[in-house]
């Protein structure tokens, strides 16, 4: 019998391990487990699981993390709390490379078609050659595969 075992592939300057990091060094979480489920929204495993099958952070997880660090960010900026300034817009940075990594991730999982750049009056798409394309599946949104 053979045990074969799945290499662990790791999630390359992750902005969310960037975060967790700040964040341990602070004092503001104790472990991963702890970020995953309060700074992520996800299980504890969540990172872990991420690390092995070689994905990137879902939208919602940075997405809850944006907003936390962004929330905590102000709390720190409108208090009078010792190096409230710094870590205010180090946080604020934090949320807006969450942000950014949001959009990134969402660019590369569904590409804007070249061919669809400009959406007319009746719900179709134009073609660079002005002519239709197709119509949108629902509600004038086109699906991502």
């Amino acid at each position: 019998m053979f045990i074969y075992q799945r290499e662990e592939k790791t999630v390359s300057n992750s902005i969310v391990e960037a975060v967790r990091d700040e964040l341990r060094q602070i004092g503001a979480v104790r472990n991963e487990a702890e970020f995953c489920r309060d700074w992520l929204g996800r299980g504890e495993s969540y990172l872990r699981t991420l690390r092995f099958t070689g994905r990137q952070p879902s939208a919602a997880a940075l997405l809850f993390c944006a907003d936390r660090l962004q929330r905590l960010a102000l709390h720190l900026s409108s208090n009078s709390v010792a190096n409230g300034a710094y870590w205010a817009e180090r946080f604020a940075l934090l949320a807006r490379d969450c942000r950014a990594e949001m959009e990134r991730n969402a660019l590369v999982r569904c590409p804007i078609p070249q061919n669809r750049v400009l959406q007319n009056q009746t719900g179709k798409y134009l073609s660079n050659h002005g002519g239709t394309v197709a119509t949108p599946h629902r509600r004038g949104a086109e699906r991502c595969v």
